[in-house]
């Protein structure tokens, strides 16, 4: 008995060994390995980022964050719209689990974010880019700036609540209803349904509800003083659309967007 409890001891110390003995560049490796199935785990991230600046020389970049990289950069020059900025972040956001430490990539990836007005990510980007470059203000410059858009985008027009036409009234329901998220809006129509918002700029949201027969497009003005909104509303099908309702309703609509009604809502 005395015999097999020390050959598990020797045991065990061997392992302790040879855990204290992995180099700092496997003990990187691995951290890496673990990222990239917690993509979401930042304190690791700031681990692997310091980790990396003690090392002489730095960490190669792995082939897979150049291609990112060149990838996010296309994507970038190209982009003409949110969505697009979005489409670039996740390229950058990929540089950045290839390579964890690679603050240029953090810089990019908060750049992208910032253009797609996701503030809080880009704020957490660009710190963590930082943290990759202490030699560098960029980061810490840049996010002066997306702190002050985060600020004016917060204290911008205020769409909140339930708002209200009279057919929904005398039902005592909301024809849109809008809540905050994160930065933006999130708005509901009178079935409960999430609308997409396409487009926001000032006082004015375009909105719309992609359906089975068609999609439905809502143009939204907030009043100045904030008690109404003036809607238009206008519906638009595909050719393939317009064959079905032809064939299940017994309808010949427009193919193209038409305007279907213009009134006013009320906040509750």
């Amino acid at each position: 008995m005395k015999y097999k409890t020390t050959l598990a001891v020797l045991a065990f110390l061997a392992l302790a060994a040879n855990a204290h003995a992995q180099s700092p560049r496997e003990q990187l490796k691995q951290m890496v390995g673990q990222l990239q199935k917690s993509p979401s785990d930042s304190a690791l991230r700031e681990k692997i980022i310091r980790l990396a600046l003690t090392l002489k020389p730095s960490p190669a970049l792995p082939d897979e964050a150049e291609r990112r990289m060149v990838r996010g950069g296309a994507a970038f020059n190209g982009a003409t719209s949110a969505a697009d900025y979005q489409a670039a972040a996740k390229e950058f956001e990929q540089a950045t689990l290839a390579a964890p430490w690679y603050g240029e990539a953090y810089y990019n990836l908060g750049v992208a974010q910032d253009k797609a007005e996701d503030y809080d990510a880009a704020l957490r980007s660009l710190k963590l880019a930082a943290l990759a470059s202490p030699g560098s203000k960029d980061a810490e410059k840049l996010s002066y700036a997306v702190e002050f858009r985060k600020e004016k985008a917060l204290s911008g027009p205020d769409f909140s609540g339930c708002w209200q036409d009279s057919v929904s009234a005398g039902m005592k329901r909301c024809y849109f209803l809008f809540e905050r998220n994160g930065d933006g809006w999130m708005v509901k129509e009178l079935s409960g349904m999430p609308l997409k918002i396409v487009k926001a700029q000032g006082r004015q949201l375009w909105i719309e509800n992609d359906g089975g027969r068609g999609t439905t497009h809502y143009d939204l003005v907030l009043s100045e003083d904030g008690p109404e909104i003036e809607c238009a509303y206008y519906f638009s099908q595909t050719a393939e659309q317009v064959d079905k309702m032809r064939r299940e309703m017994g309808v010949v609509p427009n193919s193209e967007t038409y305007k279907v009604s213009h009134f006013k809502l009320t906040r509750k």
